[in-house]
């Protein structure tokens, strides 16, 4: 008698299907957690502090805090409102295409005033946006300059907050 031997049942392929797919997702995953480590190890390293400790460096930007009485017309693209106070809430930041100078100022005049100068400054070529209490004004003086002045109060008794900033691009 001849026995004819039985064929090996085929192993099931939806297990191999389903663990190629389980594969290519850790792949994925540890590839993806790789790319934020290398990153944020780029990042750490490329942090730089001054000598004063004030002025911060990181990937080409640096970032300068500055008292605002040091800010000229000049550094900011218009006038500081007369007998405003200056505070110590000023910057000078270096980006790789543009520069940002801020300055900021308190005044006892209520924001409509200071809105009102500051509209006259800029000229009639100036963005206004009033909310109640907040006022914003900006001026694109070219295609590389732009000057913005947010004036902001939180109530009739507390002092009006002037906020210039000017952006250069290079």
């Amino acid at each position: 008698m001849s026995t004819t031997p039985v064929p090996a049942p085929k192993s099931g392929g939806a297990l191999k299907i389903i663990l190629i797919v389980l594969g290519v997702i850790a792949l994925v995953v540890v590839l993806t957690v790789g790319a934020f480590v290398y990153i944020g190890y780029r990042v750490m390293h490329s942090i730089s502090h001054s000598a004063d400790g004030k002025t911060v460096s990181v990937l080409g930007t640096t970032m300068t805090p500055t008292d605002s009485a040091s800010l000229t017309a000049q550094d900011l693209g218009t006038e500081i409102y007369p007998g405003s106070a200056p505070t110590k809430e000023g910057s000078k930041m270096s980006l790789p295409n543009a520069s940002v100078v801020s300055g900021t100022y308190l005044t006892s005049d209520p924001v409509s005033k200071v809105e009102a100068f500051y509209k006259d400054k800029l000229g009639s070529g100036a963005t206004d946006f009033n909310m109640g209490g907040t006022a914003l004004l900006t001026k694109k003086i070219s295609d590389k300059e732009t000057i913005s002045v947010t004036t902001t109060s939180k109530d009739p008794n507390s002092k009006t907050k002037i906020v210039i900033q000017h952006t250069t691009t290079k």
